[in-house]
């Protein structure tokens, strides 16, 4: 037997002749060790130990030596590796054969080792809706109806964005998951995110915050973050910044030092270019009020009587901190 393009490498007891990226066999039969694979994580350990079987009986079996099955084999190793992204999205497709037996049982048994953090994740209508976690048995159970109608639409069926969103929240992505919840919820693919929010929220997302993208600013001196389908920029957080706080606003989180910018009508953030601590109402007139921002919270003082958020005597630190006790809003970090 051939094995052209084998990404699985034999070692076997009997002669072995490598020539370029072929590896020829004795007899498929007289296999004394097990086929191998690249890597030593996790991932790999589990394979290992849990899908070997499969794994040799794909070594014996010629139908493992065509360039179809050959491919996903380049997928074990990438697995194997700890290439998570690769190898979440090699094994959304269905196999045949030998091949098949691996997605499985690696989908069965080792999907948390193999697939943690995998970014951006995808799904389409003809890959197998396999309950590899309680988000997918969930979704799968509960968004069938919706499911079937996106895959019958030509349009909802084509959407990458939606098949990132169903493939981040199957694949046990939470942040990807909740990062969906920020989207449009019109038309058919709506129907879809509305449904794994409401039906799955628990199961998809629980308190799982989105992934961040993340920007410095003020020579580093405040940062602030936006959802993002995938984390990424600079940490984040109150060590990354020297000190101060980190709080989530309506939609994105800044970290920075507590300061108040004055005038006629005052305000202050954390992370505000202002020198000052505090901010009270001009001549003792007016309100003072903590609401929330789009990347964190402010608190200002004017003359207006008018409060959207939590009324106050004056904006300084420890009163505002007051008013976000028990919010949930303070954070260690906006990096997530």
């Amino acid at each position: 037997m051939v094995v052209r393009g084998f990404a699985v490498h034999l070692r076997v007891l009997l002669a072995l002749l490598p020539v370029g990226g072929c590896v020829f066999l004795i007899s498929p039969d007289s296999i004394g060790d097990h086929c191998g694979f690249k890597g030593a994580t996790g991932c790999a350990t589990c394979i290992r130990e849990k899908c070997q079987e499969p794994v040799d009986a794909c070594c014996k079996d010629s139908t493992c030596s065509g360039s179809y099955s050959s491919a996903f084999l380049e997928t074990v190793d990438k697995c194997g590796q700890g290439q998570t992204s690769d190898c979440a999205k090699g094994l959304t497709s269905t196999q045949y054969g030998p091949a098949e037996s691996i997605r499985k049982c690696v989908v069965q048994q080792c999907n948390d080792q193999c697939t943690s953090g995998a970014v951006a994740a995808e799904w389409s209508c003809a890959v197998a809706r396999e309950k590899k976690n309680d988000c997918a048995t969930c979704v799968y159970d509960a968004c069938s109806s919706a499911l079937d109608q996106c895959c019958g639409d030509s349009s909802c069926s084509k959407s990458t964005d939606v098949q990132r969103d169903i493939g981040g929240c199957v694949a046990g992505d939470a942040k990807a998951c909740a990062y969906m919840t920020s989207k449009s919820q019109s038309g058919v693919e709506g129907v879809v995110r509305a449904c794994i929010q409401k039906s799955c929220g628990a199961a998809c997302i629980g308190t799982a915050r989105p992934h961040a993208s993340c920007t410095h600013l003020s020579g580093g001196t405040h940062c602030t973050c936006t959802p993002a389908e995938t984390s990424k920029g600079p940490d984040c957080s109150v060590a990354a910044v020297g000190g101060g706080r980190c709080v989530l606003g309506s939609t994105g989180c800044e970290c920075g030092a507590f300061a108040c910018s004055t005038g006629s009508s005052c305000s202050c953030s954390f992370g505000s270019s202002g020198g000052a601590q505090t901010c009270a109402a001009p001549g003792g007139s007016g309100s003072c009020c903590v609401s929330l921002s789009t990347s964190g919270v402010s608190c200002a003082c004017s003359s207006s009587s008018s409060c959207s958020g939590a009324r106050v005597a004056s904006c300084d630190e420890s009163t505002v901190l007051g008013a976000l006790a028990d919010t949930g809003r303070l954070v260690d970090a906006c990096s997530n």
